[in-house]
C-alpha cells in the first residue's frame, strides 16, 4: 500500500533512506569472501532444508567469528548502530526504511529484538523482492498491544499503542513479526485479525530462538583456536521462546503463516545436542539472540521458506520437490496428463475403485498414454478439459459398464477421431487378464499382485510400465482361471510376484511356475511402504525423478504410476504426515534429481514435501 507517510516525518525518513543507502547493503558489507560460510556449510541439495548429514560442517576448532564474548554480544544488526531501534524507555516508533525504498510492496517488521535479529537476512530478501522494508523494534516489547506482558511493562504498552495507531492508519502489505511473548496466543490473534480486516495481505510469524542450555560465547572464547568447541560447548534448546504462541496464532488467522527456522540453528544430525559453531560462524551471541554473522548466512534459507508460504516470489532455488495436486482425484489425474503430447492415446478408468485402474496404469506406462479417471455415469469437468486438450488418437476404457457406463463410452467418442474401445472382464481378475493380453505373447516379464488391496499392485504397475510388462491380479490362495489362461498365452520369460506370502500365497506362486515354466522372483516388504521400496530397488541410482504418493488411498498414486511407468522411474509411498523409514532408505539410494508428490496437501502435507528435499542428489 504505497504513497502513505507511515513512519517519522517525511524529511526524517528521506534522511534515513539516504544515509542507509550510503552505508551500503548486506550484499556489500556482510557477505564478503572472508566471511565464514556459516549456514552455507550445511546447505542441502537446495536451500529448502539443511544437509541430512551436516556433521562435517560442525566446527570443532580453528577460526571462529565472532571469537570473543565482547564481539559476540555486539554482533547485532546494523540498524541498532544507526539509531533505528527503540530501547526500553522509548515510547515512539521510529520506522527506518531499508530494502528497496521505491519497492512496490510495503513490509513492516514489528516486535522486539528477536524479530530484529532477522534483519540482515530480511534486508537482502527485500532488495531481491522489491520490498520497502520498515523496521519497528523495541527492546523486550513483542507487538501485542493488549497490555498482556508479564511482568507489566508500561513503556511497551504505550509504544505498542503508538505503533498500532500508525499501522492502522497506513496498513502495510505484509507484516513480519516475532518475539518472546509466550502467553495467550489470543493476543496475537486479535491484533492480526484486525490488521487483516484493514488490508494487510499477509502476516509472517518467524520462529523465536529460545535460550540455549549454556552461554555459547562464554564457553567458546577460552577454547579458540585449538579447543574442541563441539565437545565442550554444545547446547540444547531451553525455555523462554515465543514460538508456541506465534505458531498457535498463525494457525487461527487466515493469511498468517508461521515460518520455522529451528532446523537451521540446530540441524538434525546423529548428535542429541546442537553445535556452537557452524561453518566457522558462532551460532548464538548474547542471551537468546543468534549472531548477526550467522543470521546473514541464513538469507537464502529464510528466503526459500518465505517462498513456501507464498510471501516471496524470487527464491534462490527452483523447487525440486514439486506437487501435482488438483481439487480432487479427477483433477489430479488431469494435471498429470498435461505432460503428454497432443494426439497421445488415452486410457480411461473409474475413479471410484482401484482394481481396473491398476491394470490401466501398467498398460498406460507401456504405451506412453495418460490415465484419466471418470465417474461411472458422467465425465468430470477436469477429465473433459484434459481430453479436449489432448485430442487423443484413441481411447481405451478399462472396466465393465458398471464401472464406466455405456453413456460415458458414447460421450468419449466426441473427443477423438480414432477408435473408442472397452477392455473388460467379468471381475477384477478377468479385467486384468484382458488388459494383459494387449501386450501380446512372449513378454519379457509379468508382474502378479494381490487383487484384495491396491498398494502392492500400484508399486508393480509403475515398474511394469517401465518394462512394457502387464500386471495380473490374483487371489491369495488360488489363481483365478482367467489369470491362469492369460499367463499361458503371454508366455513370459520371467514372473515377479509383488507382496508377501500372506497376500500372494506359496501355492499361487507354485501354480504360476507350473504354467509358465519361467523363473519367479518375489519382491516384498513388511508393509505397503516397504514393498514399494523393494520394487524401487529394480531402478538404478541417480534416477531423474521419483513420484511420491500417499499409501492411504489409490487414485493419486495410480495416476502417478502411469506417468512414472512412461518415464521409467519409480513410485514410492508416504504417510500423510511422515516419510516411512523404508521409503527414506529407498530415496537415499535412488538419489533423484527431482521428486514429484501427487495429491493435495490434505493427503500429503507440505511438511512431508519439504522433508523429501533431503533425499535429492
Amino acid at each position: 500500500m504505497r504513497g502513505h507517510d507511515r513512519g517519522p516525518p517525511p524529511a526524517l525518513v528521506a534522511g534515513l533512506v539516504l544515509a542507509l543507502s550510503v552505508l551500503g547493503s548486506p550484499a556489500e558489507g556482510q557477505q564478503q569472501p572472508d566471511d565464514p560460510p556459516g549456514a552455507r556449510a550445511i546447505k542441502g541439495p537446495t536451500w529448502g532444508t539443511p544437509d541430512p548429514t551436516p556433521e562435517a560442517a560442525f566446527t570443532r576448532s580453528g577460526p571462529v567469528h565472532p571469537d570473543t564474548v565482547a564481539e559476540a554480544h555486539t554482533d547485532q544488526p546494523r540498524y541498532y548502530r544507526e539509531g533505528c531501534h527503540v530501547e526500553h524507555a522509548g515510547l515512539v516508533p521510529i520506522g527506518c526504511v531499508y530494502g528497496d525504498p521505491q519497492g512496490s510492496i510495503d513490509v513492516a517488521v514489528v516486535g522486539d529484538s528477536k524479530v530484529g535479529q532477522w534483519f540482515p537476512a530480511l534486508e537482502t530478501i527485500a532488495q531481491r523482492e522489491g520490498w520497502r522494508l520498515t523496521i519497528y523494534t523495541k527492546s523486550s516489547c513483542s507487538y501485542v498491544p493488549t497490555r498482556t506482558h508479564i511482568p507489566a511493562y508500561p513503556a511497551c504498552d504505550t509504544y505498542n499503542d503508538n505503533l498500532q495507531a500508525r499501522l492502522r492508519a497506513n496498513p502495510p502489505d505484509y507484516l513480519v513479526t516475532s518475539g518472546q511473548f509466550r502467553w495467550d496466543p489470543g493476543a496475537y490473534v486479535e491484533e492480526w485479525t484486525d490488521l487483516r480486516r484493514r488490508g494487510v495481505q499477509r502476516i509472517v510469524a518467524l520462529w523465536d530462538s529460545p535460550a540455549p542450555s549454556q552461554a555459547v560465547p562464554e564457553c567458546v572464547e577460552p577454547l579458540v583456536p585449538g579447543g574442541d568447541y563441539l565437545a565442550r560447548c554444545s547446547w540444547t534448546f531451553g525455555l523462554g521462546t515465543g514460538s508456541h504462541s506465534l505458531k498457535a496464532a498463525a494457525q487461527q488467522v487466515s493469511g498468517a503463516s508461521y515460518v520455522d527456522m529451528a532446523d537451521w540453528i540446530c540441524p538434525p544430525s546423529t548428535r542429541s545436542d546442537c553445535p556452537p559453531v557452524i561453518g566457522g560462524a558462532m551460532v548464538y551471541g548474547k542471551g537468546t539472540h543468534v549472531t548477526d554473522t550467522y543470521i546473514a548466512s541464513l538469507t537464502d534459507a529464510l528466503h526459500q521458506r518465505l517462498s513456501r508460504v507464498g510471501v516471496a516470489t524470487h527464491p534462490p532455488d527452483a523447487e525440486r520437490v514439486l506437487r501435482v495436486g488438483g481439487r480432487d482425484r479427477y483433477h489430479t489425474a488431469a494435471l498429470l496428463a498435461e505432460g503428454y503430447a497432443v494426439g497421445s492415446p488415452v486410457l480411461i478408468t473409474t475413479g471410484a475403485s482401484w482394481p481396473d485402474a491398476v491394470s490401466a496404469a501398467a498398460r498406460a506406462g507401456s504405451v506412453g498414454a495418460p490415465v484419466l479417471l471418470t465417474q461411472p455415469t458422467q465425465l468430470p469437468t477436469a477429465t473433459r478439459d484434459a481430453l479436449t486438450r489432448l485430442r487423443p488418437s484413441s481411447i481405451t476404457v478399462v472396466g465393465g459398464s458398471t464401472a464406466v457406463s455405456d453413456a460415458v463410452l458414447a460421450a468419449l467418442r466426441g473427443y477423438t477421431t480414432g477408435p473408442v474401445t472397452r477392455v473388460a472382464g467379468s471381475d477384477r481378475y478377468a479385467t486384468s487378464a484382458a488388459v494383459a493380453r494387449l501386450s501380446g505373447t512372449d513378454v519379457p516379464v509379468v508382474y502378479v499382485a494381490t487383487g484384495s488391496n491396491f498398494p502392492d499392485a500400484l508399486a508393480a504397475a509403475a515398474r511394469a510400465g517401465a518394462e512394457d510388462a502387464p500386471v495380473l491380479l490374483t487371489r491369495t490362495d488360488s489363481l483365478p482361471t482367467d489369470v491362469a489362461a492369460a499367463l499361458a498365452e503371454l508366455r513370459p520369460r520371467a514372473v515377479t510376484v509383488v507382496g508377501q506370502e500372506d497376500v500372494v500365497g506359496a501355492a499361487v506362486a507354485d501354480r504360476i511356475r507350473s504354467i509358465t515354466g519361467a523363473p519367479l522372483t518375489r519382491l516384498a516388504g513388511d508393509d505397503r511402504y516397504a514393498t514399494a521400496a523393494a520394487v524401487a530397488q529394480r531402478f538404478p541410482a541417480n534416477v531423474d525423478r521419483v513420484y511420491v504418493a500417499t499409501g492411504a488411498d489409490f487414485p493419486d498414486a495410480l495416476a502417478a504410476a502411469a506417468r512414472a511407468g512412461h518415464e521409467g522411474v519409480p513410485v514410492l509411498l508416504v504417510r500423510k504426515d511422515s516419510v516411512p523409514g523404508t521409503t527414506a532408505l529407498a530415496l537415499r539410494r535412488l538419489a533423484p534429481g527431482e521428486i514429484v508428490t501427487t495429491g493435495s496437501p490434505v493427503v500429503v502435507v507440505d511438511d512431508v514435501r519439504w522433508a523429501l528435499e533431503r533425499y535429492l542428489r
